[in-house]
């Protein structure tokens, strides 16, 4: 069984207290920056197309080509970042070290190690692929341009997501409900909006864009898992955020998360850039380049998940 710690709880609620304002404040946040992205996506297009019509140059010809749906997600996201700071602190979190962050000299070490772990993991699956499959691999004349887009694309995300989803979303749940209840629903989000993806015929519509055109974006960016749904690469979403929630709660620190989702996306990454083809009879059990599509995966998750669940972590106060 797991105990509530009053340093996850926000709000100001009382450790053994519950509160679902965190849960309303979320849901009012979500929806709040798909309407306003679904009022603004089409003034900004019929802006850039008028711009180009006007004065065309090489910017306004670039964004022109882009699919409505990028206006939309853009705009989405832009409405999600400047409003996060006050969804920060109504939360109750007003410092780097109440988020789960301290920024010191060992923080990096952590980072490292826990980099370095999740990079091995899913070696290990790569490795058994490359036994296993026929698998075509691209020139690595520029390795070092791949390792590095890797490398910086793994820490950024990393950084992004454990801050949102295992700083904030788990611990909104986490003041609402039971910490398991808590790791687990923080990880079904964490995997629905990973499946977000509008239909073409919304993102990139032939005929014009119209006023109805970003609430059709809106309603399919809820519901477009209607459509994406995939039961293995969702489990293994889901184990994703189970893992990485889990250490959150057990080392009470958000870099062992950090470094470990890291290892995670660089590898895979690079991984992914490198594979051109792969074939092989049992590709449902070992997945393909992207990891994510595999049973292996799940155990592997599963595992790690049982073991955090289980065994103490080391707390870290860095």
């Amino acid at each position: 069984m797991m105990l509530r710690h009053a340093e996850f709880i926000l709000f100001g609620t009382r450790p053994h207290a519950f509160s679902l304002k965190g849960i309303y404040l979320l849901v009012g946040y979500f929806f709040g920056a798909l309407l306003v992205a679904a009022i603004l996506s089409p003034l900004c297009y019929w802006g850039i197309i008028f711009w180009g019509e006007v004065y065309p140059n090489g910017l306004n010809s670039y964004l022109a080509e882009k699919e409505f749906g990028r206006y939309f997600d853009r705009l989405r996201w832009l409405v999600v970042i400047l409003f996060l700071p006050w969804f920060v602190r109504r939360s109750g979190i007003k410092s780097w070290s109440k988020l789960g962050l301290n920024f010191e000299i060992a923080s990096g070490k952590v980072v490292l190690a826990w980099l370095c772990l999740g990079v091995g993991l899913l070696a290990m699956i790569a490795l058994v692929q490359a036994l296993v499959y026929h698998t075509e691999y691209q020139s690595f004349d520029n390795i070092l341009g791949i390792l590095g887009k890797g490398l910086c694309a793994g820490f950024v995300v990393a950084l992004v997501e454990e801050a949102v989803f295992r700083g904030i979303v788990l611990r909104i749940f986490y003041t609402a409900l039971s910490p398991f209840i808590a790791v687990f629903l923080s990880s079904l989000f964490f995997a629905f909006v990973h499946f977000k993806q509008l239909p073409q015929e919304i993102a990139s519509p032939e005929g014009t864009v119209t006023v109805l055109s970003g609430f059709l974006a809106a309603f399919w960016t809820v519901f477009s898992i209607i459509h994406t749904f995939d039961a293995i690469p969702f489990l293994n979403l889901t184990l994703v955020g189970m893992v990485l929630g889990l250490l959150f709660l057990r080392s009470r620190s958000l870099w062992p998360c950090v470094g470990l989702h890291a290892g995670w996306v660089s590898f895979i990454s690079v991984y992914d850039d490198l594979v051109v083809s792969q074939g092989g009879v049992i590709q449902f059990f070992l997945g393909s380049s992207r990891m994510l599509d595999g049973l292996s995966s799940a155990i592997l998750l599963g595992f790690i998940s049982f073991l955090f669940l289980r065994l103490p972590i080391k707390k870290f106060d860095y």
